[in-house]
Order: structure tokens, then sequence, then C-alpha cells
């Protein structure tokens, strides 16, 4: 028997309640477009998206703002077209900040194993648009209205306007709070655990 468990989110990202006005205040970004966020540890890592990321903002700089984050982050594109934002390496608080002055987060992973940024964008109320197929995906689809897939021919503007129409920072708290809580992660838990003895026993 094949039994799958999350990982959990912090439970502090449940409690942060700055507002996008203050979080964009905050990190120093001012614009009037929407803003789209990407980030990782190292963003010229290969697996992260960085190709990908660049061939959106060469094809969108004029539509969007990008903040990036990130190790080498000033160093993601070269010529800087439009408007660009590279905020370096985040602490775990800034990072919220970060995901809260977004109007969606390209999580542009081509290999994780789960993605805990996902996570944590959408439970800070930010939509996320993610590569297909993997795990991922997979989680975006719990958040239906507030995950899109990208491919080549996806009209990006389109998406991400519709992505904020539909926005809704409560349901997709709620959702993460209802899956990935680390209440309920340990309760899974606790409950396998409870299982896996009790198969142990009656083996006996």
């Amino acid at each position: 028997c094949i039994t799958r468990r999350y990982n959990s989110v912090d439970d502090t990202y449940f409690d942060f309640s700055v507002t996008q006005s203050e979080a964009r205040q905050s990190l120093q970004i001012e614009t009037k477009k929407p803003v789209l966020l990407f980030g990782s540890h190292n963003v010229l890592d290969p697996y992260k998206g960085a190709d990908i990321f660049k061939s959106i903002y060469e094809k969108y700089h004029e539509d969007f703002m990008f903040v990036v984050f990130g190790k080498n982050s000033e160093k993601l594109v070269g010529q800087r077209k439009g408007e660009f934002k590279a905020l370096g390496l985040l602490n775990a608080e800034r990072i919220k900040y970060a995901y809260v002055a977004a109007d969606a987060f390209l999580m542009l992973s081509v290999q994780e194993g789960f993605g805990k940024t996902i996570i944590e964008s959408f439970c800070l109320g930010t939509p996320v648009v993610t590569l297909p197929d993997g795990a991922p995906e997979e989680i975006g689809k719990l958040y239906k209205d507030y995950h899109e897939v990208y491919s080549d021919s996806l009209d990006m503007k389109g998406v991400i306007d519709s992505l904020i129409e539909k926005h809704d920072k409560n349901e997709m708290k709620r959702i993460t709070r209802d899956i990935f809580s680390a209440d309920k992660i340990a309760k899974e838990y606790s409950e396998l655990y409870e299982f896996s003895a009790f198969q142990s026993l009656m083996k006996k």
C-alpha cells in the first residue's frame, strides 16, 4: 500500500498580515503594471528555469514588472528592458514581502520534488504559474482558479489579468491550511504510524 504525505508550510505564513501596498513600499517596488515574481536560492541553477524566465521576460517586458529574488538575481538578465528589479538574497521574513508584493509567482523549475515556494506563495494569497507535469503542477491543481500552467503558446497577459480578477487571498489561505498546515500533516503522520503499528501487531 502506497500512501502520500505532503510537506507542511511554516505556520508563520498564516499569520502574515502585510498588505500588497505595504509590501511594495517596503521593497521599493513602484509600478502601475502587474508584478511577476521569480526566485530561488540561486536563480542561475539550470533546473530552476532561468532560461524559461528569460524567454518570458523578453516577450512580456513591456506588459509586466519583473521582480527577482535570490543569489545572482542581478545577473539573471543581461540588457534590461522595461521594469526589472533584483532583490538579491532575502531572509525568510523578507521573502514573505516579495510574495505579497507580486500579482503572480513564476514557479518555473524543470525538476522539483515538492517545491515549497509554491505553497508559501499560495498561502500568502499570490497565484502561481508552473510548468506542466511534476509536483508543482500537481500542487497547483489543488488551487484550481489560482493556478495556471505555462507553455510557449500561453497568452501570459490574458492569464495574469484573469488570475488577478479571480484573486481570493482568503480562499488560497484556507486551502493551504486545510491541506498543508503543520497540524494537519502531523495528524496524518500520527495516524499512519498508528496504522503501521497495528499492522505489525496483527502479523505477530
